[in-house]
C-alpha cells in the first residue's frame, strides 16, 4: 500500500495503490494529498479489522448507484401498495439538486465520513436549516447502507457524521373553539375536506387520494387505500352523522362524479386532484391567518384528532390503529399532547375516586 504523486502538465494528483479482497492490485486517484492520505488511513484501519473494499466499490459511481437504489425503492413501494408522492418528489429533488452534484462522479469507496462532514459544513455556511440538512443526509444514508449490504463498501461513511442540532419543532393541538374558527374561514368548496380531516384524523395525502368508492355508506366506513405505510391501509369507522355529512358533500358537489373519481377536488371548475402546495398557499394558510391560528398546519388537524380521542379515554392501542401508525410509540410521542380541556376534565377526578372529605375537614386554629 502506497501513495504516489502524479505530476501532470497543468495539475498534480495523488494515487493510492493497494490490494482489494481478491488480492488484485487497485489504484485510486485523488486531487489532494490530504484526501489520498485519508483514504490510505481508512484502508489500513480496515485491513487491521479484517476488512477491505471490494474491487467493484472502486468502480461504481455514486450517481449510478443512487439511481439503482431509487429504482429498488419505487419497486418496493408498488409491491407494498403504499404511496408517498410528496416524499418521493422531495427525495428526487435532494438527489438531483444536492447529492448528485457533489458525489455523482465519485466512486462509492471514495466517499468518506470526512467528505460528508465537509459537505454538511458547507450547507450550514450557505444557510441551509438543520432540518433541511438532516433530510439530505436521510436520503444519503440508505443509499450507502445498501452498498454495505451488497458488499461494495465495508462501512457506511454516514455513521459518525456530525449532524446539526435541531431546534424545537412546534406542534399544535386546537381547542374546540379554534377548530370552529378555522372551519368558518375555509372557503365553502373546501370545508368538507377540512371537516373530514378533523373527524377522521387522516393524513392530508390520504384525504386527497380518496375516491367516492372508498366511502362505504352501508358499513359506515372510510377505506384508506393509498397511504405512506402498510399500517396506513386501514378502515376508519364513521358515526351516522359523519356518514350523512359525506353523503351530503357528494350530493351537493360530486353528484355527476363516478365511483373512481376523487372525493375532494381542486375546484368545481377543474375537478382535479388537490395539490398540497397550492392548497396550503391559496386555501389553508390564508384561512388559518384569518382564524387567528397562523402557525397551524394540515398535519395539526390530524394531531388534534388524536389528542382529543386520547383525552376521551379511547385506548391507545385502538387510537394507533385508527391513525395508521406502525408503532404505538409514534402515536404516544408525536400525536398526544395536553390541552386546556383535558386539564379541566382531570380536575377533581382523583378526589372523586378517593372520596376525599373536602367539605368535612374542620381545621383547628
Amino acid at each position: 500500500m502506497s501513495i504516489h504523486r502524479n505530476n501532470l502538465k497543468n495539475s498534480t494528483s495523488w494515487q493510492v495503490h493497494y490490494r482489494d479482497q481478491t488480492r488484485k492490485q487497485c489504484a485510486k486517484t485523488f486531487r489532494t494529498k490530504k484526501d489520498a492520505e485519508a483514504f490510505e488511513a481508512q484502508l489500513k484501519l480496515n485491513k487491521y479489522q479484517g476488512l477491505l473494499p471490494s474491487r467493484e466499490g472502486t468502480k461504481v459511481t455514486f450517481g449510478d448507484y443512487a439511481m439503482r437504489w431509487r429504482e429498488l425503492k419505487e419497486t418496493a413501494a408498488k409491491g407494498q401498495k403504499v404511496s408517498r408522492p410528496r416524499t418521493s418528489k422531495r427525495r428526487d429533488e435532494i438527489l438531483r439538486l444536492h447529492l448528485i452534484p457533489e458525489f455523482g462522479d465519485h466512486t462509492l469507496s471514495s466517499i468518506t465520513t470526512g467528505r460528508i462532514n465537509d459537505l454538511v459544513n458547507m450547507w450550514q455556511k450557505i444557510g441551509l436549516k438543520p432540518r433541511t440538512i438532516r433530510n439530505h443526509i436521510y436520503v444519503l444514508r440508505p443509499i450507502l447502507e445498501l452498498a454495505v449490504n451488497e458488499q461494495l463498501i465495508t462501512r457506511n461513511p454516514v455513521d459518525g457524521v456530525q449532524m446539526p442540532k435541531l431546534g424545537e419543532v412546534e406542534r399544535h393541538v386546537l381547542e374546540p373553539e379554534m377548530v370552529m374558527r378555522l372551519i368558518a374561514e375555509v372557503p365553502d368548496e373546501h370545508k368538507a375536506l377540512v371537516v373530514t380531516a378533523f373527524m377522521t384524523g387522516m393524513r392530508f395525502d390520504e384525504l386527497v387520494n380518496l375516491r367516492l368508492s372508498d366511502i362505504d355508506f352501508e358499513k359506515k366506513t372510510v377505506n384508506v387505500k393509498v397511504s405512506k405505510t402498510r399500517a396506513g391501509i386501514r378502515t376508519i369507522p364513521l358515526t351516522d352523522e359523519e356518514t350523512e355529512f359525506l353523503k351530503r358533500h357528494i350530493l351537493d358537489t360530486r353528484s355527476e362524479a363516478g365511483p373512481d373519481d376523487f372525493l375532494f377536488v381542486s375546484s368545481a371548475q377543474f375537478q382535479r386532484k388537490i395539490n398540497h402546495s397550492n392548497f396550503m398557499k391559496r386555501v389553508f394558510k390564508p384561512a388559518a391567518h384569518r382564524a387567528g391560528v397562523p402557525d397551524v398546519t394540515p398535519h395539526d388537524m390530524r394531531r388534534t384528532h388524536a389528542t382529543h380521542l386520547a383525552e376521551s379515554d379511547i385506548p391507545q392501542t385502538t387510537l394507533h390503529v385508527r391513525m395508521g401508525h406502525e408503532h404505538l410509540s409514534t402515536t404516544q410521542q408525536y400525536y398526544i399532547f395536553p390541552t386546556d380541556l383535558g386539564q379541566s376534565k382531570a380536575a377533581g377526578v382523583v378526589s372523586e375516586i378517593l372520596k376525599l372529605p373536602l367539605s368535612d375537614i374542620d381545621e383547628q386554629p
